[in-house]
């Protein structure tokens, strides 16, 4: 019984002693003096010993201490003050502003699973290096204890402080309490061989895999998560295999969670998704290793910066550009001409919070269009501090719309771009039909070159009338009747044009296009569809047919269907050759459509519709 009591005691010391004891929580108390900064206006580098904090936490950063006064950040010079070495997670963080402070300017604390490598990682314009943000706060005059206190959402091992202005603020003091990691557990790293991956869409993409380590020994057997920042660019599934989905970036996160034994622990990635048709191109001059230069280099008169499949090429007739530190500076009488021999540039731009300027030009689009070249020409006399220039491309393929075929999704998606273009719209040699085209082209040189072509002109009475067309605007329809069998109309690099179908005519009486074959149907029930005949003649779809594709329709008054013809008929007034006799067996009409009487006798001269004839008299 007595070793039974024995083992019992000895099993809760092993609970709360061992391995598995809880956190504790430790603050430590951040001021000028414990960081160990000089008493001095100027602004240096600091980190402080292992052995400085209780909690085992080593602070670092740039920072002044104001002559001995505060912890003074400045954001126009990038100072901040971070943990480069963290004993556990963050339960909260006070923050005591100094007098000296200006009302309503404050600082910004940001949190994250991975160490920061420098001060100037807290300013940068990717999330992933500068951290989650865990709470803002400003000096409020009216607050006479002058603290404000963060308590993160979530548990990150390593926080910084930043200044929210370009400005000055003033912090008396930082009180951090961690929660410190459990004693028995060991820490570990988990890490990616390269922060940027790129993958090709339609092409095989091998995720990279994270190496989990602790103390350079790798751990293996270990269950890893993985999350994107966008799934729409990359997404997993829920056996972890990553997906690419469309051009773009997103943000691959891997991580270990921990267990028993081992502390938790997360690594990252930017994955850039690459469309092989329409890939986009940047060009870092914040960095200017990745275009194989350094900081203080200059770009003289024809220097050539290539990143595949784009050129950029540097004239001056003065000062030569030159990479300084985040930016490449560039002086007037500067040109930079972008080529792309096997795309097309669609655009080239600016973004935010990647590019900033002293000059005329902000972030932004500098250049949206169709071009195998773009120039840029700096003629301001203010110099431009340019981070980054983002060329958007687009390989010239081939679209084929079919007559037989559903087109619409093609048009849209291709509408304002520019492609090769095949049209197969069969049309037979001296028949008339209507044709609905979604590239404007002119006559000369094509298939339809030497035949009919005609616009609608105008409603006159009962008749659609139409006139010679040299050019074929895109959504319009047209009435053609080619000299040849036409089997295909082929375009070499054209824009297709707008989606939009273009209505010809009025209320009564008028002309659709459609770039899909379909049975088109009346908006109202008063109306009829109508289509073209070989002769130029029209008549009634009936209820079983379609309409091709890249063709066309009329939509007629229901009471006025068999009035209604087009200029197109063998003769241009649309009148046979039936006898003008006075006396009918059936119903007279004027050319409106006007119920007249049965008889032709005592009306005015001119064209009438007798038994579903014109008719002179």
């Amino acid at each position: 019984m007595r070793n039974h009591y024995l083992n019992i005691v000895l099993l809760l010391a092993a609970i709360l002693f061992g391995g598995n004891a809880t956190a504790q929580s430790v603050s430590d108390m951040l001021t000028w003096s414990t960081l160990g900064m000089k008493n001095s206006s100027s602004y240096e580098e600091l980190q402080t010993p292992d052995s400085a904090f209780e909690s085992g936490a080593v602070y670092a950063g740039l920072a002044s201490s104001n002559k001995g006064k505060a912890i003074t950040l400045k954001g126009s010079n990038q100072s901040a003050l971070y943990a480069a070495v963290s004993p556990g997670t963050v339960e909260s963080i006070v923050v005591r502003f100094n007098t000296s402070s200006l009302d309503k300017r404050g600082i910004e604390i940001y949190g994250k699973h991975t160490p920061y490598a420098s001060y100037a990682d807290v300013y940068s314009a990717d999330s992933t290096t500068r951290g989650a943000l865990l709470g803002s706060v400003a000096f409020d005059k009216s607050n006479k204890n002058r603290s404000y206190t963060i308590t993160p959402d979530s548990a990150y091992e390593y926080f910084a402080i930043r200044s929210a202005q370009d400005g000055v603020i003033y912090v008396q003091s930082v009180n951090v309490t961690w929660l410190k990691k459990p004693a028995g557990k060991k820490a570990t790293t988990l890490s990616f061989a390269s922060p940027k991956v790129t993958a090709t869409l339609g092409q095989p993409f091998e995720a990279p895999v994270p190496v989990l380590l602790c103390d350079s020994t790798v751990i293996e057997g270990k269950h890893i998560s993985y999350a994107s920042s966008d799934n729409e660019v990359a997404s997993f599934s829920a056996d972890s295999t990553l997906t690419v989905n469309k051009a773009g970036k997103a943000t691959i996160t891997a991580r270990f969670d921990g267990d028993e034994e081992y502390l938790p622990s997360e690594a990252s990635y930017v994955l850039t998704v690459v469309d092989p048709d329409a890939p986009v191109v940047t060009f870092d001059f914040a960095d200017p290793a990745s275009l194989g230069y350094a900081v203080g280099d200059e770009l003289p008169d024809s220097t050539q910066i290539q990143l595949a499949p784009v050129t950029l090429t540097v004239t001056t007739t003065g000062e030569a550009p030159k990479f300084v530190d985040g930016s490449l500076l560039v002086n007037k009488n500067v040109t930079l001409t972008l080529t792309a021999p096997e795309f097309l540039i669609n655009k080239v731009s600016l973004p935010e919070g990647e590019a900033t300027f002293e000059g005329s030009l902000t972030p932004g689009n500098l250049y949206v269009g169709s071009s195998r070249r773009v120039r840029i020409t700096f003629a301001d006399n203010t110099s431009f501090d340019l981070k980054s220039l983002v060329v958007s491309l687009q390989r010239i393929t081939t679209i084929v719309l079919n007559a037989d075929g559903y087109n619409d999704d093609v048009v849209v998606r291709s509408a304002g771009k520019i492609f090769n273009v095949v049209l197969k719209r069969p049309m037979k040699a001296g028949e008339w039909t209507l044709f609905c085209s979604p590239v404007e082209f002119k006559l000369e040189g094509t298939p339809l070159e030497g035949g009919e072509v005609k616009a609608y002109d105008r409603i006159s009475g009962t008749t659609m009338r139409f006139s010679d067309a040299t050019i074929i605007d895109a959504g319009h329809t047209y009435a053609v009747r080619p000299v040849a069998d036409i089997d295909s109309l082929t375009f070499s690099e054209v824009e297709v044009g707008s989606a939009t179908l273009l209505v010809d005519g009025n209320n009564s009486y008028s002309l659709t296009g459609t770039f899909s074959q379909l049975a088109p149907k009346p908006e109202a029930e008063d109306q009829v569809i109508m289509v073209l005949n070989a002769d130029g003649s029209v008549s009634r779809l009936g209820a079983d047919e379609q309409v091709s594709g890249l063709s066309g329709y009329f939509t007629v008054l229901r009471d006025k269907a068999e009035f209604f013809d087009t200029s197109m008929k063998p003769t241009e007034t649309g009148i046979g050759s039936v006898e003008a006799k006075a006396e009918t067996s059936g119903k007279v009409y004027n050319l409106n459509g006007q119920y007249v009487g049965t008889s032709l006798k005592n009306l005015p001269k001119g064209i009438y519709v007798v038994d579903g004839h014109k008719v002179a008299h």
